[in-house]
């Protein structure tokens, strides 16, 4: 299930194969894209130490985050892939 596409990818460019990817999120970014307050549109993804991480996605934090969290809307975050799709994306290295 996905949460959130990028549409404008799919429109620009062709695309030929597609992971399906978790994040390593902060506890007020996952109430944030529960509410709908995430956008890819300047997203990217790179590989660092075999490691993928998603630069530039936007995450608006909610008027009811903690005020004791400093949120970074923008931060790169860590994308999590199952061992098959990990072993596939060894090969865009």
């Amino acid at each position: 299930m996905s949460i959130i596409d990028n549409k404008k990818a799919f429109h620009d460019y062709f695309i030929e194969e597609r992971f399906e990817a978790g994040l390593v999120l902060q506890g007020w970014e996952a109430k944030a894209i529960r509410a709908g307050r995430a956008q890819l549109k300047e997203a990217y993804v790179v590989i660092r130490r075999a490691e993928l991480y998603l630069i530039g996605a936007h995450i608006s934090p909610l008027s009811s985050t903690s005020t004791h969290v400093t949120a970074d809307p923008v931060r790169t975050r860590k994308l999590l892939l199952h061992g098959a799709e990990r072993s596939a994306s060894r090969r865009y290295r």
